[in-house]
């Protein structure tokens, strides 16, 4: 007997698809695995074939499955990559850069006294490192002026003060004996004086290697530890 369009026994059923809250990760699997077989969704075979198994957990939902088909996914669209402010140079970077500009300047006045003290250890040690605090003086004033005006990715309240610059140096009474000892009353006082501006410079040096952004103050801070290191050594035997 013919059987009527209604009249279908159960084997003959359509097989049953994901519905539409099916993750979108199974569906991606599911429509790979047509392809490789050379079939596609709408038509995966006769109705004999065995019921497909249960949707696997759904994956993590990652950027990638946003993107279109050959489209590549770049930081520019991952909402967790963050664009730096400014990275060429901070409040950091500026106030390290005046400060030991300020200790420099210091440095090489009290050196320009030692040659004129009569001491003559004093005097040899000032002009073995006076040359050195002379460069780097002007590479400090350069770079200040190059920045000047430019953004530096920190909050103005954050940039350095005038006060700021002159913390740290030596005490203007200790600076005052220096300008007025000579021969052997000098050393003393002008080892305690750059002592301290070695110190104060070292902190300053280091602050900038941890949290500093400019490359060309950071390459500065590194070489001021590394001329310590020796003239330190230096001063101790005067």
């Amino acid at each position: 007997m013919q059987r009527t369009s209604f009249d279908r026994s159960p084997r003959s059923r359509p097989r049953d698809r994901p519905g539409p809250s099916a993750p979108r990760a199974r569906l991606r699997v599911l429509a790979g695995a047509a392809l490789t077989c050379g079939l596609v969704l709408t038509g995966c075979g006769p109705a004999e074939q065995p019921a497909p198994p249960p949707p696997a957990p759904a994956a993590p939902r990652r950027v990638e499955d946003d993107a279109t088909d050959g489209d590549e996914v770049s930081d520019d669209e991952d909402p967790g990559v963050e664009e730096p402010e400014d990275a060429s140079h901070t409040g950091t970077d500026q106030e390290f850069a005046r400060r030991l500009l300020a200790h420099h300047q210091l440095l090489l006045e009290i050196s320009s006294l030692a040659r004129e003290s009569g001491d003559p250890r004093a005097a040899r040690f000032a002009e073995r490192i006076a040359p050195e605090r002379q460069a780097e003086a002007d590479e400090l004033t350069a770079w200040l002026t190059a920045v000047e005006g430019a953004p530096s990715g920190s909050a103005p309240e954050d940039l350095v003060t005038e006060d700021d610059e002159q913390s740290g140096l030596p005490h203007p009474d200790l600076v005052e004996r220096l300008r007025t000892a000579r021969g052997t009353e000098f050393t003393a006082p002008f080892k305690q004086a750059v002592s301290e501006l070695y110190g104060c410079s070292e902190q300053l040096a280091q602050a900038e290697m941890q949290e500093g952004s400019a490359a060309q103050m950071r390459a500065l801070a590194e070489r001021v530890l590394d001329e310590h290191d020796g003239e330190r050594a230096e001063l101790a035997a005067l």
